[in-house]
């Protein structure tokens, strides 16, 4: 009797082993902004969030002696008008809006984005490339400021050679919020 216990608990277990292991099998990973392979993002892709496609047509990528921030274009979404990274593998996802409420002065060491208060966190000057459509009209080099909340917020104010200036603000994406849909067949590193 304990021995036949003991044999259809071990026939049920590697069953169930046996079918998990084909469900993995069946279903490729996902592949997340956070879990792709540390790709970043590219003109092209398309990141789904809260049931809605966020189409990254274009970007500028600000570069200081290195990688400094790239932006995306999102035309038409409803959560970002632009997506922000701030590093190469997109570890952090930003979904900005337009915010005239930025000023024109020089950029402060504080500021307020509706109730919430930024601080500096990068500053400096940058050549810019442009790749892809829907962008404005901005030159090839850009003074630049980004602030932080603690929060997760970012605002960022691009003032350009050609008297050009976005002035940038939003949250942080948590990557689990995030599916990311390959774009196109020419890969575009930023």
């Amino acid at each position: 009797m304990i021995i036949e216990i003991a044999l259809v608990t071990g026939v049920v277990a590697a069953a169930g082993a046996l079918t998990a292991a084909l469900r993995r099998r069946k279903r490729p990973p996902r592949a997340t902004a956070r879990n792709g392979a540390n790709r970043g993002l590219r003109v092209g892709d398309v990141l789904l969030h809260q049931n809605s496609e966020v189409w990254l047509a274009g970007s500028v990528t600000l570069d200081e002696d290195g990688f400094a921030l790239a932006l995306f274009r999102c035309p038409g979404n409803p959560f970002a008008e632009w997506v922000a990274i701030t590093d190469r593998t997109a570890k952090e996802i930003f979904f900005l809006k337009t915010n005239t409420a930025l000023g024109d002065g020089g950029p402060a060491d504080t500021i307020r984005v509706g109730e919430l208060e930024l601080r500096i966190a990068r500053r400096g000057q940058a050549t810019l490339a442009l790749d892809g459509e829907e962008l404005p009209q901005l030159g090839l080099r850009a003074r630049y400021t980004v602030w932080r909340g603690i929060s997760g917020q970012l605002a960022l104010a691009l003032d350009t050679d050609t008297n050009a200036r976005l002035a940038l603000a939003g949250e942080r994406i948590d990557g689990s919020m995030l599916d990311l849909l390959p774009g196109g067949d020419i890969p575009r590193d930023v």
